[in-house]
């Protein structure tokens, strides 16, 4: 598994890292990585979009901003949306990863891929 970060050597960053390396997971380099990892801190994070190629490792991308990100990356196997960059949804985001924790909930909004179809939509009986 690799993370993949900004360059920023964001705190979010470390601290998953420190995580999953804790939980037995190796964190390794982008070449020698079997999935990718990649957190969006801010908005502007989305620009880096050209930065991840459509190939054959699969992907995961960590939005801590907002979940509309989702609809630029049509080649993303995996896609959470914390909506923080706290200790504790950071620690979420391991938890799941891990397999110790079971994500559920429901998005507030509804999301779009690059084509303008609505993959995702906030569901009225989610409470």
């Amino acid at each position: 598994m690799a993370f993949i970060d900004d360059g920023s050597n964001h705190q979010s960053n470390k601290r998953l890292t420190e995580l999953l390396v804790k939980s037995g997971i190796t964190v390794t380099t982008e070449e020698e990585a079997e999935r990718l990892i990649y957190i969006l801190h801010h908005k502007k994070d989305a620009l880096l979009k050209n930065n991840l190629q459509k190939g054959e490792k699969s992907v995961l991308v960590i939005s801590t901003t907002a979940p509309y990100h989702y609809e630029q990356w049509d080649f993303v196997q995996g896609f959470i949306s914390t909506f923080s960059q706290s200790r504790a949804s950071i620690q979420a985001v391991s938890d799941y990863l891990t397999g110790e924790l079971l994500a559920t909930g429901c998005l507030p909004v509804s999301i779009h891929d690059s084509t303008g179809k609505v993959v995702e939509t906030n569901k009225q009986w989610c409470k």
